[in-house]
């Protein structure tokens, strides 16, 4: 069983508190501890000092510990000396979202954490407003720690956030071993022409405007609807075997998507061998990569997939 622990500070962004075992500050926030985890309490003031506890635990002493036989709720107090100036902080949203918390009002020096948080259908998409000398929990941009060395006004922006996927795949082939590149696009389905003699990049744009990811695989299913096979023999001149055999293939690739929002992500992928002779031969389809040599008659992508 676990227990919750609940840590509030008065005033908001005064201080913190620091958990053992756990380590981490909470200021405020709630951890989950193993039922009848024993907890030392140590209160930390980011401005004026540390007064005494409230709830769950009592009195001055700090560090003080607790014992987590149930959920507990525990309030550190802080003061802030008169000579200590006091900053207010409001928070709101620009689309849909809330942001917490809203308002506050900080010693000088203090921090306050900010939480945004998307509505269905919204991403988050930075902060705007008075948002100098602040800084960005680490890996986690939706979340904001601020000095208050002054009054400040921040908004969280929120953005209609597309379908994920959305458009899911477009196929896309450059020819490029004549003068110039050509690009080429074709939705799902739809069927690309690579004339005889081109050499072609085979690349798949993702496409995609949904929330931030580190990385994908990407398999495109399709077919050839036929295809030409070269003898890369440097010795003799090189030769066509046409063959109108529907052949299996996939495309598979890998991709790092960066955080800029609104991006289109291009993707060079490889042709993955069928098992089959070294040379090209009829009924095989060999390793293209992306600036490799081979020829395609016409092809289809029946389906992507992301695994």
């Amino acid at each position: 069983m676990a227990a919750i622990l609940h840590v509030t500070i008065v005033p908001a962004g005064t201080g913190g508190v620091e958990p053992s075992p756990g380590g981490d500050y909470i200021s405020p926030g709630t951890v989950s501890y193993p039922e009848g985890t024993v907890l030392t309490l140590r209160a930390v003031a980011f401005t004026g000092y540390f007064h005494h506890w409230e709830g769950d635990a009592a009195g001055t002493d700090n560090p003080t510990a607790i014992t987590m036989d149930s959920d507990k709720e525990v309030i550190a107090v802080f003061e802030i000396p008169e000579e200590i100036p006091t900053y207010q902080l409001t928070a709101d949203v620009l689309g849909s979202g809330i942001v917490v918390p809203s308002e506050g009002t900080y010693g000088a020096g203090g921090q306050a954490i900010l939480v945004a948080t998307p509505g269905a259908g919204n991403v988050f998409n930075g902060w705007l407003g008075d948002t100098e000398g602040t800084t960005p929990v680490p890996g986690m941009p939706n979340q904001l720690v601020v000095t208050m060395d002054r009054d400040r006004h921040i908004t969280a922006h929120f953005v209609e956030a597309a379908p994920e996927f959305s458009g899911f795949a477009v196929k896309e082939y450059e020819r490029i071993s004549n003068a110039g590149e050509v690009g080429v696009k074709a939705l799902l389905g739809e069927k690309l022409t690579v004339q005889v003699g081109d050499t072609v990049r085979i690349r798949l744009m993702i496409n995609y405007r949904g929330p931030d990811i580190d990385g994908a695989v990407w398999v495109a299913i399709g077919r050839q609807n036929a295809w030409f096979n070269e003898d890369f023999n440097s010795r003799t001149p090189a030769h066509f075997d046409p063959s109108s055999d529907f052949v299996p293939y996939e495309i598979v690739a890998d991709v790092v998507i960066d955080d800029r929002p609104g991006t289109d992500y291009d993707m060079y992928a490889k042709i993955m061998e069928v098992p089959g002779p070294d040379i090209f031969t009829p009924g095989y389809l060999n390793v293209i990569d992306v600036i490799g040599a081979a020829e395609f008659g016409n092809f289809t992508i029946d389906s992507y997939e992301k695994v």
